[in-house]
């Protein structure tokens, strides 16, 4: 009760996020809780009571807890890798390992992607989710956890699919598609800027937004791309360093992508 307290501030604030009137709270791995189905209960009646209004409560999909009513709860979040990511194949053997004392795993991120794209739904809401990229090897020396080949392309094309999901609710409150994350970055899984792509992650996220207005493709699946983007038809321009880099300014939100395959040969 002194938690749900604590969050009564921020709950009444004009400015937060609210789903058919009710606030959004989340709670991240509700399994850890003694009793999570009373907690739950508690809190709602808690806030009932202080004029705040039923919590719209969403749990993220993590460590197999999928299903939010198990908890009484409202809805459940995808939070990849989790759930799509864990149990791929490793590729750590097709790698170049440069520490030979590393034993963490290696997946692949267009094979995450693929698989959260053809899943199906469920009898439950869910709120789509991506991620830009992941990479836990700082939190985790030698042994980390890194899903490889993200690009602002492919991380695209991920949420749109997801993006257009979310456009079929019904209710417009509820078209919602959660980001793993903003600046997760002892995890390699952020938005912000960054020294390699720059903005390239917030420019396609941009692209994705605007594309919405159009009508889906249903190809999105398929479009997809098969291993290391190397540019148009994997064609290198000729020319000047300076044209190289005025050429790969003009790809937007691929530019940063475009950039490092192609001045990698030099």
């Amino acid at each position: 009760i002194s938690f749900a307290a604590a969050l009564e501030p921020a709950l009444r604030d004009q400015r937060y996020i609210r789903i058919n009137g009710r606030p959004l709270l989340m709670i991240y791995r509700p399994d850890l809780l003694p009793d999570a189905t009373a907690t739950v209960a508690r809190w709602r009646q808690y806030f009932i009571s202080r004029g705040i209004g039923n919590p719209f409560m969403v749990m993220p999909q993590a460590f197999g807890n999928d299903d939010p009513r198990v908890y009484g709860m409202d809805a459940a979040a995808g939070f990849p890798p989790h759930k799509f990511g864990w149990d791929l194949p490793s590729i750590n053997a097709g790698l170049q390992l440069l520490d030979r004392r590393f034993r963490g795993t290696v997946v692949s991120y267009e094979s995450m992607a693929r698989a959260a794209m053809a899943s199906r739904s469920e009898d439950y809401r869910v709120f789509p989710g991506v991620c830009p990229r992941w990479d836990n090897e700082a939190r985790r020396p030698g042994r980390g956890f890194i899903v490889s080949g993200s690009s602002p392309r492919l991380y695209g094309i991920w949420l749109e699919h997801a993006c257009r999901m979310a456009l079929e609710a019904p209710n417009h409150d509820e078209r919602i598609v959660f980001i793993n994350a903003w600046n997760e970055w002892a995890e390699g899984a952020h938005l912000e800027p960054d020294l390699h792509y720059g903005y390239a992650y917030l420019r396609e996220t941009a692209r994705v937004v605007e594309q919405l207005v159009r009508p889906r493709d249903s190809g999105l699946l398929a479009a997809m791309p098969s291993g290391p983007f190397t540019g148009h038809a994997g064609r290198r321009p000729r020319g000047t360093i300076a044209r190289i880099i005025n050429k790969a300014r003009r790809k937007a939100a691929d530019a940063a992508e475009y950039l490092a395959n192609t001045l990698r040969p030099y």
